[in-house]
């Protein structure tokens, strides 16, 4: 009887010791707000006119600060063949040449001249030219890939790229209210070919929505709300493989 008064009163104190113990407060998850009312949806198709399959970039050069692409078969500055049989808005500075610079730096001229002063050391050049309406011409000859050396303002080697690669294009700058209803998301495809191997792009959007292409065609955002936004492209293979950096930048709606 003794044992088990003892042995009551042994689990009596464990009991009251263990109430004492504060349990581990665990770290809430972090969510993203995800807009429910937020869609992708692919464009219209480009009309025939404005595919533009004879466009190229001659040539390229960087002397003195300066970044001089020779493009041809296009004027630059208007508006791109068959701009009013999209249903897009279109830029007041109308076909551009984006430049991205180790595919961070996102840059865009009017005319194929930019004033631009790199720092010396090595570099990834991508160049490609961008319709009125914000959709790139996607024909490899018109598509600049190259590595770059540059020494105070000046190219001192230039290696053209063979490796694949997914170069950012749209959304990028300000959006007014009526061209914020229909947001066009556009990339350039350098040696990819996304039907073909099974590759997908993740489209990213405030770090919440994700969509996944699975065609080389431009699409559009429908439902942005007003404020700064943040658009990030990811490229796989067929096996869920992060194939290069992600590419991104920020947008913003007035």
């Amino acid at each position: 009887m003794k044992r088990i008064i003892i042995l009551g009163s042994l689990l009596l104190q464990l009991c009251a010791c263990q109430s004492d113990i504060k349990p581990e407060k665990k770290e809430e998850p972090k969510i993203s707000i995800v807009n429910p009312n937020l869609k992708l949806l692919p464009c219209p198709a480009i009309p025939e006119e404005g595919i533009l399959e004879d466009v190229y970039m001659q040539s390229f050069s960087y002397t003195g600060g300066r970044m001089i692409f020779g493009v041809n078969k296009l004027r630059l500055g208007g508006k791109t063949p068959a701009w009013d049989q999209f249903p897009f808005d279109n830029t007041r500075k109308g076909t551009e040449v984006h430049l991205n610079i180790d595919n961070e730096r996102h840059h865009l001229s009017n005319t194929n001249v930019f004033e631009y002063d790199l720092p010396n050391g090595t570099y990834q050049l991508y160049a490609f030219i961008n319709r009125s309406y914000r959709v790139a011409v996607q024909n490899e000859e018109s598509i600049i890939s190259r590595s770059i050396v540059v020494k105070n303002g000046e190219l001192t080697k230039s290696t053209k790229n063979e490796e694949a690669a997914l170069i950012y294009n749209m959304p990028y700058g300000k959006y007014k209210k009526e061209a914020a209803k229909k947001i066009i998301v556009d990339f350039v495809l350098y040696h990819i070919d996304l039907e073909s191997d099974g590759k997908y792009i993740k489209v990213i959007i405030n770090n919440g929505n994700t969509f996944e292409i699975r065609e080389n065609k431009p699409y559009f955002l429908e439902g942005m709300t007003v404020g700064k936004h943040n658009c990030r492209l990811e490229l796989y293979n067929k096996e869920n493989k992060l194939l290069q950096p992600p590419v991104e930048s920020e947008f913003v709606v007035e």
